[in-house]
């Protein structure tokens, strides 16, 4: 079953279908990423190196700025996912130097590239961030298409905890810490929470093998 819903959302990507939230999230699932790469929107077959000039053209042409996913403008927005794209491809060693180096000479993406390179946060550090978000911000959950790139990527671990979770596929420690964040609990079924977010303790997420 899980095969044959991949299958579909990679038609759905071929047909132009999904939306830009949809995207996104397949995009932060490497084996995803990996297959949507080879699997091209019709009609949009572009080389590396088209997509690089046209990104060049549009940061110009827009003051030296780079496009946002939450862009209305379809160019602006299409371009926002080739950059998400080359993250996923750098990670996996999919970059050659030439292209880094082109990419860095773009403003703002030297830093873009620094933080890509930067090893991912393990699983009890991301859940203390999605912690200290949801006390900062009132209950209000990272969303994984916010033009902020912090946010994104914890928008977009959040999802995948998610969809563990409805799956059970977390070992019981973590879902006993997820537990305790009223906001993320009430994602997975819409129920309201009786408790402000954050109570609760934080020992359950230390609790890693």
């Amino acid at each position: 079953q899980l095969s044959r819903w991949a299958k579909t959302q990679l038609q759905e990507h071929r047909c132009g279908r999904l939306s830009k939230l949809q995207l996104q999230q397949l995009w932060s699932i490497p084996a995803m990423a990996e297959r949507m790469r080879k699997t091209r929107p019709r009609g949009k077959s572009k080389s590396w190196e088209e997509r690089l000039k046209q990104l060049q053209a549009w940061s110009s042409a827009h003051g030296n700025t780079l496009p946002k996913l939450s862009s209305r403008d379809p160019t602006a927005k299409s371009l926002a996912y080739w950059i998400l794209s080359q993250s996923q491809l750098l990670r996996h060693g999919r970059l050659d130097e030439s292209q880094i180096q082109q990419l860095a000479e773009l403003p703002g993406m030297a830093k873009r590239l620094q933080a890509w390179r930067m090893p991912r946060p393990s699983w009890p550090e991301r859940y203390q961030q999605l912690r200290s978000w949801c006390e900062d911000g009132g209950g209000r959950l990272p969303r994984a298409t916010s033009d902020n790139m912090e946010e994104a990527k914890l928008g977009s671990w959040m999802y995948r905890q998610r969809k563990a979770y409805r799956l059970e596929n977390l070992d019981e420690w973590q879902r006993r810490a997820l537990s305790r964040i009223p906001a993320f609990m009430e994602t997975l079924d819409g129920r309201k929470a009786e408790k402000a977010c954050g109570n609760g303790t934080d020992s359950d997420a230390n609790e890693e093998p």
